[in-house]
């Protein structure tokens, strides 16, 4: 028994990880020019943590900027580069390696463990070589030998990437290629959101990052392409998808395989359409979003919906939010900024249906079907209504009229000269005459009349309306004015000055504003409700972020409790504390946001 039992254990053949490539690693490593020694010399270098910081600096781009000891002389600042850099890795859940633990061996130099590590690394982020190239806007694909998708015996013709610009024309997702960023995190092409977009428009509707902000978030969009198209096209490696000629091979076969989806139809008839459009329309009236001009009908209000600012301040009323838009959009660019942070709101209430929140460019257009459905589910979620089901049986529950019941519309025409004309009110007189075009679109019908002429008339039938968010307190900034200028948005009730602040307590609102000062996600942030173990693991999430900076003030060094009481006075002192350690990021945010720079993450 002894016998067979030791042969049998000399049969077995010990598993082995594949050892890395030196040579390709080490060129690798040169293109990211991060070091300049010979690759015997590397290991060694390693000690100290300065190549690995600079490493992760150089793949995340400005996404992230780890912090490290540029010339560490002892031991310990060797270790925190080290430690910090590692730690960086390790919060990304889809980064495996066996050396994430291996300070020690790394900073004796052990070439085994650093090279593991390298080929890990090189694994886990795209080439970044590929994102130095200048692109290829112009590249044939028929000679080329390396595809990411497997051949399609039906697809025989020859590819061009202007067949496939056309097509994104015709999907309206042209202006995309318009914007070639270096960093492949903020590249529309390389970060799978114009893939996304693509397949939301030929395929089916799903949730994606829209505005990736690192790479886990670049590779859960590229796996979510995959999972969607696995069924019709075959992708090799999702790895390739990073590559900009897979990334226009693939669309190719996209435009070939999948038919533009049908004009979006809702499952109403030719009368409960005419009575939803009049009874949305009158609803929209009731929450007073207008300045002083009135679109005449359901039509009109498609036309001035398109720059975004309408929708964003019928968002602003009911979900109580304050979004801080542009106000005189003078171009597409513009006007899909205002129309993205408005439907971004959206997609975070968690009893909003969902169906038509996720894209920004049918409202643009004028698809008069798609913004009255997504008008009726904003009208079914201020009355405080459930989701509605997800899939074929969305609009089972027929059409929502709210209080207005089903009676017809009848607009009083007012003698008054109309002051409805080809300036539009919501943009700057010096911009009127050249953005015209592009803001109201020319399928629209250019009349409106009198705001007050209109106003009795449309009130009467509107008498029983109780919108169901009641007015609020008027935000109160005092002493920190500067979240103001930061923010996108924040809750209309935050009063700093209160002896109680409650938005903080659920922890979201803070980690929010620490994603936009440090520039990156926080990862395990969820939300939660005021007082919860969800919002102590937020504030937690904060503090940890804080303490990591070396001048950090003892004073609020472990008050996440407060924090999570709301109490004001603790809140304060943690504000105050936060601008000291971003005084320098802050004024640079609001110089950007002042001068209108800081529109990249929304126009990219």
């Amino acid at each position: 028994m002894n016998k067979v039992f030791i042969s049998s254990l000399d049969s077995i053949q010990p598993m082995y990880p594949e050892e890395p490539n030196i040579d390709e690693l080490y060129t690798w490593l040169c293109c990211q020019r991060v070091i300049k020694i010979s690759k015997e010399e590397l290991p060694q270098k390693f000690i100290d943590g300065t190549v690995l910081c600079k490493l992760i600096n150089k793949l995340e781009g400005r996404n992230c900027k780890l912090g490290f000891h540029q010339n560490p002389k002892t031991l310990s600042a060797c270790r925190a580069n080290i430690k910090r850099a590692l730690d960086y890795l390790k919060k990304f859940p889809k980064f495996k390696s066996e050396y994430l633990w291996s300070s020690e061996e790394i900073i004796h130099g052990n070439s085994d463990v650093v090279w593991g590590l390298l080929k890990d690394i090189k694994n886990f982020y795209p080439d970044y070589e590929g994102s130095i190239k200048s692109p290829l806007r112009s590249v044939n694909f028929g000679n080329r030998s390396r595809s990411v998708v497997a051949k399609n015996p039906v697809l025989g013709e020859k590819c061009d990437t202007e067949i496939v610009k056309k097509w994104l024309d015709t999907l309206g997702l042209r202006y995309m290629l318009d914007y070639s960023p270096r960093n492949y995190v903020k590249d529309p092409l390389r970060n799978g959101v114009i893939l996304c977009k693509v397949l939301n428009k030929v395929k089916e509707q799903f949730e994606y990052f829209s505005h990736p902000l690192n790479v886990e978030e670049l590779w859960e969009n590229l796996n979510t392409v995959v999972k969607v198209i696995k069924k019709e096209i075959k992708v090799n490696k999702v790895t390739e998808l990073t590559d900009e000629d897979c990334v226009w091979d693939l669309l190719h076969r996209i435009m070939l395989t999948y038919k533009p989806k049908a004009k979006l139809e809702l499952p109403y008839s030719n009368l409960q359409i005419r009575q939803l459009q009049n009874a949305t329309f009158k609803w929209v009236y009731s929450l007073k979003p207008f300045d002083q001009t009135f679109p005449e009908n359901f039509q009109c209000l498609v036309g001035v919906l398109k720059s975004g600012v309408i929708l964003s301040r019928l968002v602003e009323k009911i979900c109580n939010l304050s979004i801080e838009i542009i106000r005189y959009p003078s171009c597409m660019k513009e006007c899909l900024v205002n129309l993205d942070l408005a439907l971004m709101a959206l997609q975070k209430e968690e009893n909003m249906s969902k169906g038509f929140v996720w894209d920004s460019i049918e409202v643009y257009a004028g698809n008069e079907m798609y913004i009255l459905a997504l008008l009726e589910d904003l009208h079914r979620f201020s009355k405080g209504l459930p989701v509605r089901k997800s899939g074929p049986a969305y609009h089972d529950d027929g059409p929502f009229f709210g209080n207005f019941g089903l009676e017809k519309l009848n607009l009083a025409k007012s003698d008054e000269k109309s002051l409805w004309n080809s300036k539009s009110v919501y943009m700057s007189p010096s911009r009127q005459e050249s953005a015209h075009k592009s803001y109201i679109g020319t399928s629209s019908p250019a009349s409106a009349y009198s705001y007050n002429s209109l106003k009795t008339s449309i009130e009467m039938s509107c008498e029983n309306i109780s919108p169901r968010i009641k007015p609020s307190k008027k935000l109160n900034l005092t002493n920190f004015e500067w979240l103001g200028e930061i923010m996108a948005s924040l809750p209309k009730t935050l009063d700093m000055t209160g002896e109680k602040i409650s938005e903080f307590r659920s922890g979201v609102l803070l980690c929010e504003i620490m994603q936009t000062l440090e520039a990156k996600t926080i990862i395990g942030m969820q939300k939660a409700k005021k007082g919860t173990a969800a919002a102590v693991k937020n504030v937690s999430l904060v503090f940890d972020i804080l303490r990591k900076k070396p001048n950090f003030s003892s004073k609020v060094y472990s008050i996440e409790k407060h924090i999570v009481d709301g109490n004001g006075h603790w809140i304060r002192l943690l504000m105050k504390e936060i601008y000291r350690l971003y005084k320098n990021s802050i004024v640079t945010l609001v110089k950007f946001r002042n001068s209108g720079k800081d529109l990249s993450r929304y126009c990219d």
